[in-house]
């Protein structure tokens, strides 16, 4: 009798260790999840300001020939 409840004790505690592990993946999951929509959010930002970039390098130019062509 001693041995068996020994054995259910040991079973309950690995079954809270099962749980606490689980629970303690979970979270880093979710932390995982929000960081990644970080960091898309920022490779957008990146994307946005690179067309901005070429844009105004490609304008600027053309802008200033057609003002010093109208001089």
């Amino acid at each position: 009798m001693k041995n068996s409840d020994e054995i259910l004790e040991i079973v309950i505690r690995s079954e809270e260790r099962l749980k606490t592990i689980f629970n303690r993946v979970n979270k880093i999951e979710n932390h995982l999840a929000e960081l990644n929509g970080k960091v898309a959010e920022h490779e957008k930002f990146k994307i946005q300001i690179k067309s901005y970039w070429i844009v105004i390098s490609i304008l600027t130019p053309l802008a200033i020939s057609f003002i010093l062509k109208m001089i």
